[in-house]
């Protein structure tokens, strides 16, 4: 981060899809879907949606057959001077339908004003959102720049992934994440 900004428009933001390659990441009750393509799914739609507010966006990498080291991942990040960093995830709990939800992790203190930006857009989701968290994960712990781990449901959960698998589920996770950084940058 050069200087910090107060608008969305222009800013740097890198995505990174959890997992890829030989690391699956969760799955299905079913094992129809995996992590590794549904976090894909997802950065390609808020791509989309931050770059239609004006953000310049950049992604770890944009295939589920690609595994990227995690500290090739926050040096990407750091590389590209990213205004902010999301690392993209979903759930699964040790028990089939145990948990449901939306959950924001960030590491640091200072970004936690961050993950309340965001979080606080994900109330109106049809999943319910369990807050934010602070989570020690590598990809949010050794990046300089405001990062968080967004964990966007429970594939192992038949209600969660119904939303996870929609179109309109991703969209509106999307349009609650332009919201949060709009929210975030006009503030700091």
């Amino acid at each position: 981060m050069l200087q910090p900004i107060h608008t969305l428009k222009n800013a740097i933001i890198v995505l990174d899809a959890g997992h890829g390659g030989d690391d699956i990441g969760a799955s299905s009750i079913n094992k129809k879907y995996y992590e590794k393509d549904m976090t894909i799914a997802m950065v390609k739609v808020i791509k989309k949606a931050l770059e239609n507010a004006g953000a310049k966006v950049y992604l770890t990498h944009n295939s589920s057959n690609k595994y990227i080291y995690l500290d090739d991942v926050t040096k990407f990040s750091m590389d590209k001077n990213a205004d902010v960093f999301l690392s993209i995830h979903f759930d699964a709990a040790d028990v089939d339908n145990q948990y449901s939800g939306v959950k924001t992790y960030y590491y640091y203190n200072k970004y936690q004003n961050l993950a309340q930006s965001i979080s606080h857009q994900f109330d109106n989701l049809p999943l319910n959102n369990l807050g934010i968290e602070q989570g020690n994960f590598e990809v949010i712990r050794e990046t300089t720049q405001p990062s968080l781990l967004l964990e966007l449901g429970y594939l192992n959960n038949e209600k969660d992934l119904a939303y996870i698998t929609s179109n309109d589920y991703r969209e509106k996770i999307a349009n609650d994440i332009v919201k949060g950084l709009e929210n975030f940058f006009n503030n700091n």
